[in-house]
């Protein structure tokens, strides 16, 4: 449940980059595990978000945010299927 919730944030704040660097501590190179479900959580969430501006529609801030979030969204669809 961390990781999503983590995701939701770095998904806006990052460009909805999935690079892990921005997750997972550096510090301590032997206590990084590479974790293979985040670019799902992070596919997830952009498709969480276009459900959410797909069910409002009519209002400004769904019609303002519906390019961005559709673009990321397949962004993340991209990077998912590719890996």
């Amino acid at each position: 449940m961390r990781k999503l919730l983590i995701v939701s944030v770095i998904f806006v704040l990052a460009g909805c980059s999935s690079d892990e660097s921005y997750v997972e501590p550096r510090s301590d190179p032997e206590s990084v595990r590479p974790n293979i479900l985040l670019p799902l959580f992070f596919l997830a969430r952009g498709l969480t978000y276009v459900g959410w501006v797909h069910t409002r529609h009519e209002t400004e801030t769904a019609r303002e945010l519906s390019p961005m979030i559709l673009a990321m969204a397949c962004e993340q669809a991209e990077h998912y299927l590719q890996n």
